[in-house]
């Protein structure tokens, strides 16, 4: 329909009928929000004793610029992520990788040890420090998912004990949504934990 048809037509019906034509488009999809969960299981009670009894602090957890943001890094490839909009973390993702990383590795650690996510506060004195410098953490639904960090443990006064570690995790997502993805994340996390359990314990 032209604009000398339109100028035919009574005003109102005219206004109608434009949006009409406007709305014909389909409606975007909603917006789905998910967050990270722990997935490591409790290790064994154990007796304890000056080599179980730890407390350890949890943080700084750092996070690259690219990824303090809402929506969920799709890898695309090596040089390449994407932003999806309708698949968003439901609150900060640094905050919710350290809180699920502390209950994960508290899983894996002696029953008494004490663990606190920085900044703790006085009356919390750490015996061993963790820090992690998460490098990337993305993926591809049907895909992978990627945790790559850089990571230290140190003492109370924050000496680095044992040098700095790299991991790079690699999950395989179980199906091709979303859901499949977030929960390798997870699953990735899990892994992290595990491996600086291993260290932590064998000192």
């Amino acid at each position: 329909m032209n604009r000398w048809m339109l100028k035919g037509l009574h005003p109102a019906l005219a206004a109608l009928l434009f949006f009409h034509l406007a709305g014909c488009g389909k409606p975007s999809p909603p917006v789905t929000y998910y967050n990270l969960v722990p997935t490591e299981t409790a290790a064994p009670a154990s007796t304890p004793t000056p080599s179980t009894s730890l407390a350890i602090g949890v943080g700084p957890v750092t996070f690259p610029k690219s990824l303090e943001r809402a929506q969920i890094a799709v890898r695309i490839d090596e040089q390449r992520l994407k932003f999806d909009e309708f698949h968003r973390w439901s609150g900060s993702l640094a905050e919710d990788f350290s809180q699920v990383f502390l209950e994960d590795l508290a899983a894996c650690l002696p029953g008494t040890t004490r663990l606190a996510i920085y900044p703790w506060g006085q009356y919390f004195q750490p015996t061993r420090r963790v820090k992690i410098d998460v490098r990337r953490f993305d993926g591809t639904p049907g895909g992978e998912a990627v945790l790559e960090a850089r990571w230290t443990v140190s003492d109370g006064e924050g000496k680095i004990l044992f040098g700095s570690h790299k991991s790079l995790i690699r999950t395989p997502a179980a199906g091709e949504n979303f859901l499949n993805l977030v929960t390798a994340q997870s699953e990735s996390v899990a892994e992290l934990a595990r491996e600086i359990a291993v260290l932590l314990t064998a000192q």
